[in-house]
């Protein structure tokens, strides 16, 4: 198995390969301080397990990582997201496969690393807490329709009034209607929350 760890902190370096050197004897590990480094040594290698510092240079740069994900898709992505759990949602909604924190205990992180299945996901116990508090019940979600599912990703992606009516295929003074429609079965009042209340019905799904 490669194994690729993202990340400029040693220590976190270290432990990691302590712990796959347990869990993976004979692993090959490679080490890169970027997310577009990784992307780049992905093209010349078969990447089966990628570990994210997500404190690193473009660690938050989801576009970095979405590429990184779309050019991958058998790798397992895991992401070690410090002490900032609000990345939690967009992490898992963009394709991550598992997460975990500062407050991970080591059998956890051993569990995660054991997992290694593109399809499968996994959460540090700290980190699910955080979701079950905050996930917005699937029924929201539920009643809104396909066009305004599409329309309220349109929103959170900041496109312009006629792109969405070119996209969805309504009329642009129809968009102000749909955004306070979606605006009320979601509870938002702008696109922050929207971005938000979308991240945590992604996860639901999963």
């Amino acid at each position: 198995m490669t194994t690729l760890i993202v990340t400029e902190n040693l220590l976190f370096a270290l432990g990691m390969r302590v712990i796959l050197e347990e869990n993976c004897p004979g692993a090959w590990v490679l080490e890169t301080g970027t997310v577009k480094q990784a992307t780049d040594l992905a093209m010349t290698n078969d990447i089966n397990l990628l570990v994210l510092d997500i404190t690193v240079n473009g660690g938050k740069d989801f576009s970095g990582i979405m590429k990184f994900r779309e050019s991958n898709p058998g790798t397992f992505i895991i992401a070690w997201l410090g002490g900032d759990p609000r990345q939690v949602f967009p992490l898992l909604r963009i394709g991550v496969n598992g997460v975990f924190s500062n407050k991970a205990k080591l059998e956890e992180i051993r569990t995660g690393l054991k997992v290694c299945e593109p399809k499968t996901r996994f959460v540090s116990n700290d980190l699910q807490q955080i979701l079950l508090a905050h996930l917005i019940p699937s029924y929201q979600e539920n009643e809104m329709t396909a066009r305004e599912r599409l329309i309220a990703d349109l929103l959170a992606e900041n496109k312009s009034r006629f792109e969405i009516a070119s996209i969805a295929g309504i009329k642009p003074n129809s968009v102000g209607f749909y955004k306070r429609k979606i605006y009320g079965k979601l509870g938002v009042k702008n696109v922050v929350e929207l971005n938000v209340s979308l991240n945590k019905l992604a996860v639901a799904r999963h």
